[in-house]
Formats: structure tokens, sequence, C-alpha cells
């Protein structure tokens, strides 16, 4: 697999450990957008199913947009947000970020060829030395917009919107993404999957 390797720019902590996260998208046809991850102490939570979407998730999953998750910065329980390369459908990328003792990881991406698509992990605490945390992550919805799947208002191929919402008819909630129907712009056949949509990897490295 082609892999793409990012090191978050920054001081970093003697106490803190340099931990690995890999992302491999599973799919055949969709483009993950920049990943948003966070860096947080245990009592931040980046998001959950069956709750409202705050901006720094609904933002990446409707455009791919992270200046809110940039902005999570400015918290007391957040440390850092490093923002990851785009993901192409087989490939992986592997980025370094450094994690204070204690405190946990989370990211969110967008599903580039949906409304408010996105997948990601919420919480994930960094393993001892020589053992690691594999996860197989669906796909979820942000419950903030319409799957209208009309090129109106998805960012990825085949469309080109940017910034531009269809909030009316959205689910109000994270779910579960039911997939990709083809009743519009967007063809099942290229660009639907069957969860899970990536392999998240995560380690300490030296």
């Amino acid at each position: 697999l082609m892999m793409i390797s990012m090191v978050a720019i920054g001081a970093v902590d003697a106490r803190a450990a340099m931990v690995e996260i890999k992302i491999q998208n599973l799919t055949v046809g969709q483009v993950f957008s920049p990943a948003a991850i966070v860096v947080h102490k245990p009592t931040f939570e980046l998001f959950k199913v069956g709750e409202s979407a705050q901006a720094a998730v609904y933002m990446v999953a409707e455009d791919g947009v992270t200046d809110a998750a940039k902005a999570l910065e400015s918290r007391l329980d957040v440390d850092s947000v490093t923002v990851a390369s785009p993901v192409m459908p087989g490939k992986t990328i592997s980025v370094r970020v450094a994690v204070p003792k204690g405190h946990r990881i989370s990211f969110v991406s967008m599903l580039a060829s949906t409304n408010d698509g996105f997948h990601g992990v919420s919480g994930v605490s960094v393993p001892a030395k020589g053992l690691s945390v594999e996860r197989f992550v669906p796909a979820y919805d942000a419950g903030t917009e319409a799957n209208s799947e009309s090129c109106a208002y998805v960012p990825g191929p085949p469309c080109s919107a940017h910034r531009v919402r269809m909030p009316v008819g959205a689910e109000g909630f994270v779910t579960i993404h039911n997939g990709i129907h083809g009743v519009a712009d967007l063809f099942a056949s290229l660009l639907d999957w069957r969860n899970p949509v990536s392999r998240v990897l995560v380690r300490q490295v030296d």
C-alpha cells in the first residue's frame, strides 16, 4: 500500500508519548477528506452516535472543512489538533502526534462523495509500548444535512459543491450512515460501500 507520513509540528512534552495513527481507506470509490485528529483529555468527547454533532464534526462531514476542529485547540481539555492528508480509495496514511500521559485520540474525516457522511473514532486510549489498538470503523451520518445525493450539495466527485447545505430533512443526530442509493446524481455502483469503511491502527513509536 502507498503510505504517506506526517508528523505534528510543535513543542513536545517530555512526558508525552509519540503515537502513530494509520488510516486505511477500505472503500473502492470514496475519497476521505483530510482528517482532523484531536488529542484531548478523557472528559472531552468529539462525537457520539445518537447525539447532535458539534460544528467541529459537521463542518468536516458536510464539506471536509477543518476550521471549527482546529478551533478546538482553544479549549482547556484539548491539547492539539492535527490536520492530515486526504486518503484515496485503497490507500493508507500515517500521522504522528504527541499525546500527553492520560490523554486520548479522536478524529473525523469526510466521505467526500456524500452529503454529510464521515468516519472517525472518539476517545481512543494510547496503548502501552509494544501493543496497538486496531479499529474497523463504519461510516457515520452527521445528521445535519439531508441525504439528497444531489450534486448541488455534495463536494466530492462527480460533484463540486462546497459550503452549500440542505439541512431540511436531516436526521438531527449522528447515526450509522445508510449508504449511497443512487437517488439523484451519485451512482451507488461506484460510491456505495459496506461497512467498515476504514481500518485505524494506533501505536506508540520511539
